[in-house]
C-alpha cells in the first residue's frame, strides 16, 4: 500500500506530490510515484472551482503483493 497526496493547480500543474504513508516493496512505492508525475499536467480545475488547487489522497494498494 502507498498513501499519497497530491495537490493539483489549477491550470492542472502537479504543485507537489508527498508519499505519506507505505507498506510493502520501495519498488511498488517508486512505481506509484513515477505514474503519477508521468500523467502530470492534468486537466485544468473547472472556473468554478471554488479552491485555489485540488488536494487528493490516493491510497494504493497491490492485492498481488504479499506480507
Amino acid at each position: 500500500m502507498t498513501l499519497i497526496r497530491i495537490v493539483v493547480a489549477r491550470n492542472g500543474r502537479l504543485s507537489s506530490l508527498e508519499v505519506v504513508d507505505t507498506e510493502g516493496h520501495p519498488s511498488l512505492h517508486d512505481a506509484s510515484v513515477a505514474a503519477l508525475k508521468a500523467f502530470a499536467p492534468y486537466a485544468a480545475l473547472p472556473g468554478h472551482f471554488p479552491e485555489e488547487n485540488l488536494v487528493i489522497t490516493l491510497a494504493l494498494h497491490y492485492p498481488a503483493w504479499r506480507h
